[in-house]
């Protein structure tokens, strides 16, 4: 019981917080007399009436209660209550692969989104004259404007020396003994979704160029010099004198041996394969169209000579594997610009459903691409089919087909390819609702459909490998939906995670684990998503059952010109 207050006392003053730092510290009361309080000036001691600055992290982490905060109050027990533990958000890692780059440009020059020219016929601006001489005008124009680049462009800041291939293929300078070695061990594992089958680039190709080509050779140490330059750029002028000195030879042997006997050797198809691949990794422009009509006047010439002249020419499993290397190149780039394709469906047979081990895929599924290809275009060229009976028909069957299909793999233990497998199946799926029958990235169908493939993407990731994720990706990219991208990912934790931000990191992942060029197909992935972003209506609806631009055609077509998505 406390003390009771004599009449003439004054009632206690209440605690003040104005004190002196010193007084404060050793616990007894201050006078507040400023500058110096009594206490301080009788004892000869410093005084100091600056706040002092308090730190709740600091209080926290020492075990030390903040203030008098939760310790006392007038009110009594009643009021203290403990303080709810605080959960903070983790920081997500933003790196700057993470962003699309908005520049005046993207709304000064919004994408054309008339299509008019989209389905052009790459053909119609060819040279004229027989095959051979336009293979042969198309090869002197590339060694001239490899030439011209040379000679405006020193050799002398090159990091690395490039020297000329000697004759016989085993006797190779230190450079070349190093990118010879880097085509083994890193460009043939890239070049199929397996890990436990062979590439037909090491099993077929390096053998025969190491036995019987030096173009082929070369080509070879061009493309590597070309690959290790994507991270490497001292590799960079190297691979342009190697690639000079391929052209170089390929057009000696047309003046010498004749163009019978270059289009009847196996040589000229593995080098112009090669080729194909350089000028994909270094810009995928037109370039390597180039070689994808060469290769298709070369192998029409060839059975043309077979045919009508009698001539022999070379027809083993290495031209087989080039010929079919060019027609999968065809039928997917045709599958995102809609032009005319080069190798047409009898190149294909319904009936194989063993899923090639460089493809990624069966060549059935391959077939359906191309039906698919040639309906949309049917339709654009004539909107009339499009509600014909026999043009719906035609489109329920290669649908049903597509549905079914069984693809199979040899190896029941190569998950890799399996994968890869089921994951153009349903990029197929997505590729074929779109073109024909209208479908858009808010459709259900199409959401599922790409949340699937984003879904097996990711477990590609999480196994440490991207190979065959090209044209899967792409195809999801294009047609994500533009209102909700988020996606939830079936693990203990149900985390969710933005379609978008997926495929940046995907295609990050896949800058130098890959013989695509994945800048090219960035640049066009984000260009779909600006636009659809600028767009007032991005998915109209359709009026009636007319046929009018489907959504690929309407974003995809305008800005896929020569992509390669192999």
């Amino acid at each position: 019981m406390g003390r009771k207050r004599r009449p003439d006392q004054l009632p206690p003053k209440p605690r003040t917080r104005a004190g002196c730092q010193t007084c404060r510290a050793r616990k007894v009361k201050c006078d507040e007399t400023r500058p110096v309080c009594q206490r301080c000036q009788v004892a000869c001691r410093p005084c100091d009436f600056k706040p002092e600055v308090k730190w709740e992290d600091e209080y926290i982490s020492k075990g030390l209660a903040f203030g008098r905060e939760g310790v006392w109050s007038k009110l009594g027990n009643a009021s203290r209550s403990q303080p709810e533990p605080e959960h903070w958000s983790p920081i997500p890692t933003v790196r700057p692969y993470h962003f699309l780059n908005y520049f005046a440009k993207t709304f000064e020059e919004p994408l054309a989104l008339e299509v008019g020219n989209a389905y052009r016929n790459p053909r119609a601006n060819m040279e004229g004259g027989a095959p051979l001489q336009r293979l042969a005008s198309r090869l002197n124009a590339t060694l001239d404007d490899d030439v011209s680049y040379r000679s405006r462009h020193s050799y002398a800041g090159a990091l690395i020396r490039s020297h000329s291939v000697p004759l016989i293929p085993g006797l190779v300078d230190a450079d070349h003994s190093m990118l010879l070695n880097y085509f083994i061990q890193k460009l043939c594992p890239l070049t199929t979704p397996s890990k436990l089958s062979q590439s037909p680039f090491a099993s077929l190709v390096l053998p025969f160029t190491l036995m019987n080509s030096n173009s082929g050779l070369l080509s070879i140490l061009a493309l590597s010099a070309c690959h290790r330059a994507k991270s490497e750029p001292a590799w960079k002028l190297p691979a342009m004198k190697l690639k000079s000195q391929v052209l170089q030879v390929l057009q000696d042997r047309f003046n010498v041996e004749g163009p019978e006997k270059v289009a009847a050797s196996s040589d000229t198809l593995v080098t112009m394969v090669i080729l194909c691949l350089y000028e994909i990794i270094q810009d995928c422009d037109s370039g390597w169209v180039v070689h994808l009509k060469g290769a298709h006047d070369i192998l029409s010439f060839r059975k043309e000579l077979q045919a009508t002249q009698g001539t022999e020419v070379e027809v083993n499993e290495l031209t087989a594997f080039a010929e079919k290397f060019f027609a999968f190149h065809d039928v997917i780039g045709r599958t995102a610009c809609g032009q005319v394709p080069l190798f047409g469906r009898d190149y294909w047979n319904f009936g194989e459903k063993v899923v090639d081990v460089w493809m990624g895929c069966s060549p059935e599924l391959v077939a359906l691409l191309c039906t698919i290809n040639e309906l949309s275009r049917a339709a654009y060229a004539n909107p009339e089919i499009s509600v014909s009976d026999a043009f719906l028909s035609a489109c329920s069957v290669t649908r049903y087909k597509l549905e079914s299909l069984e693809q199979v793999v040899e190896n029941d233990q190569d998950d890799y390819l399996l994968l890869s497998a089921k994951m153009k199946r349903l990029a197929a799926m997505v590729y074929l609702n779109c073109a024909l029958y209208n479908a858009h990235p808010t459709t259900p169908l199409m959401i599922s459909l790409v949340e699937q493939i984003l879904l097996l993407a990711s477990d590609f990731i999480d196994l440490g490998f991207v190979n065959g994720l090209t044209w899967p990706l792409f195809v999801a990219a294009v047609e994500l939906n533009p209102y909700n991208d988020e996606i939830l990912i079936d693990d203990s934790h149900h985390r969710p995670f933005h379609g978008r931000l997926m495929v940046l990191k995907v295609l990050q992942a896949m800058e130098t684990s890959t013989v695509s060029n994945v800048d090219r197909m960035r640049t066009i992935i984000s260009q779909v998503w600006q636009a659809r972003d600028l767009e007032e209506d991005p998915f109209p609806e359709t009026a009636d059952n007319h046929y009018c631009r489907n959504d690929w055609e309407r974003y995809v077509f305008p800005v896929s010109e020569n992509i390669n998505l192999v």
